[in-house]
């Protein structure tokens, strides 16, 4: 522990040695604070051999405490290495990518110093520090001007990136539409002028980590038989652009609703459950949930449920090296980082293309991952000749029993010898379900 707090020092050192406002003094420091990082793994490995157990347990230990900065310059078991370092080094790998995987989970985080900025200036930052691409869709003025650009004041520190943005829309008089993507249109938070009667953002919200919840409507009526009174409540999740949920669902059993007289509700199907998936291009979702009001008397509700996401981690690259023709179905090579097991089942040239089929099977969760492939949309795959870098010309991906199948045709040249071609699948190392709860005390009934 001793050694880690002087890394710190030094780290924290090259920095304040910089002049403020300096690139290629930030730029220096950083590639220091690495190549420091890169010895401390490189000792910690080599403590892994270390004769006494204890020794070896407190290495991975430390190793497992540098957090997901250390993945760039953490090695893989490579041939040198004893099997039990191998053991150790992917022990501490899956952990670091799984502590980087969770992170996608957090909020994005907006510090601005307290001053009066316009509008536009605020937006900017906002979507600079959380990578949530923000539109200014208000109505331009006379002959195309530029919408107003009013003055506010606002300050954060730290702070998540919805409250921060409903701060800064309710301060400007805004609001927001979330716009999903269309043909070549990406997915948009589009700034829009707020209605006269509509409340500020932030008195509607429940935030929890990089989602929003809000409660945009509820009714009172009968139900079909006329034998009950449903109340319906109209829920609206939105989350952060960047980060491209797999699926979100809400089952019965995690939601509950009293009314104003703590009076417990029943969801009108015990064995109901709302979800979305194929997120890529979507930035929220709505969800209309019916409770059996107890008595016509209720003037107000309060609900609360816990919606799963399955998420992914970041993308990590598996490549395949030195390719040969292989018999059609002959598996060229299987590699696994983190949950991520990804097979190279057949590569082999087709006329003037070179066909790639790979599998990719995730150790948990296999059901929901069988279930919601279209994610795969977002893994990429690369084909390198020499130098040359080709992109596939064709995709295809389908669900198979033990995972997904993606087959990539590119482009192949006479000149293309098989072993100088390296193909790279990159795709996340972890999938997995995160839980975020909401609460909302006081949803007033229509009377």
């Amino acid at each position: 522990m001793f050694r880690r707090s002087m890394l710190a020092l030094a780290i924290a050192a090259a920095l304040i040695a910089c002049t403020i406002g300096t690139p290629t003094c930030w730029a220096a420091a950083s590639d220091e604070a690495t190549t420091a990082l890169a010895r401390k793994v490189a000792e910690l490995i080599g403590q892994l051999d270390a004769p006494r157990l204890a020794d070896r347990d407190a290495a991975e230990k430390v190793l497992m405490a540098l957090g997901p900065e250390a993945l760039d310059v953490l090695p893989r078991g490579e041939a040198k290495h004893s099997a039990e370092v191998k053991q150790r080094l992917a022990r501490v790998r899956r952990q670091l990518e799984l502590a980087f995987a969770k992170s996608a989970a957090k909020a994005s985080l907006i510090t601005l110093a307290d001053a009066e900025r316009p509008l536009s200036e605020v937006l900017a930052a906002i979507a600079k520090q959380s990578g949530n691409p923000l539109v200014d869709g208000r109505k331009r003025g006379p002959e195309g001007k530029p919408p107003a650009d009013p003055r506010i004041r606002v300050a954060f520190d730290k702070t998540p990136f919805w409250p921060a943005l409903d701060a800064t829309l309710d301060a400007a008089g805004a609001s927001l539409e979330v716009r999903d993507a269309q043909g070549d249109d990406p997915l948009r938070l589009v700034v829009v002028e707020r209605g006269e009667t509509a409340k500020p953002r932030a008195s509607d919200a429940v935030y929890r980590g990089p989602l929003r919840f809000a409660v945009v409507g509820a009714d009172v009526k009968r139900a079909a038989d006329d034998a009950e009174t449903l109340a319906r409540i109209v829920l609206k999740a939105a989350w952060e652009p960047r980060l491209k949920p797999i699926a979100l669902s809400l089952a019965a059993k995690d939601l509950s609703a009293v009314d104003d007289q703590q009076r417990p509700l029943r969801i009108a199907s015990a064995e109901a459950q709302w979800a979305t998936s194929s997120l890529g291009g979507q930035g929220a979702m709505r969800l209309t949930l019916p409770f059996v009001l107890a008595r016509g008397d209720a003037k107000s509700l309060a609900v609360r449920g816990r919606m799963a996401a399955l998420l992914a981690g970041a993308n990590v690259a598996f490549r395949f090296e030195r390719l040969s023709e292989t018999r059609p179905g002959a598996a060229v090579a299987s590699q696994k980082m983190g949950d991520a097991t990804v097979r190279l089942e057949s590569f082999r040239r087709v006329g003037g293309r070179w066909l790639a089929r790979v599998r990719v099977i995730y150790d948990n969760p296999q059901e929901a991952v069988q279930s919601h492939y279209d994610w795969l949309y977002e893994s990429r795959a690369t084909l390198t000749a020499v130098t040359e870098q080709r992109k596939p010309v064709e995709y295809d991906s389908q669900a198979a029993e033990d995972g997904v199948i993606a087959t990539y045709a590119f482009a192949a040249e006479d000149a293309d010898k098989p072993g100088e071609l390296t193909l790279v699948y990159s795709t996340p190392a972890v999938i997995m379900t995160v839980p975020f709860e909401f609460e909302f005390a006081d949803i007033a009934l229509p009377r």
